[in-house]
């Protein structure tokens, strides 16, 4: 089953909550997301036992903010 035939079967109240856009979770996620990248620099540049671990994890989290960029061309992630 492809992607589009998936989304056929979901009922509109299913597409709707799913779709559905707010500030505050946009803003909450975009927060936690500053804060791991952050905690992860400190981490790093403190040298705490496993720092090469958290370069790891920053760079991850780093190149997901492409996702916030892309969502934000579609005008999905925040309602205003």
């Amino acid at each position: 089953m492809d992607h589009k035939a998936f989304l056929k079967t979901l009922s509109a109240e299913d597409t709707a909550h799913l779709t559905q856009r707010s500030d505050s979770h946009g803003l909450r996620h975009l927060a936690g997301h500053i804060a791991l990248i952050l905690g992860a620099g400190i981490w790093i540049a403190q040298g705490w036992p496993l720092w090469w671990v958290m370069l790891v994890l920053q760079g991850v989290a780093i190149v997901f903010l492409f996702t916030l960029e892309h969502e934000a061309t579609h005008k999905t992630p925040f309602s205003s």
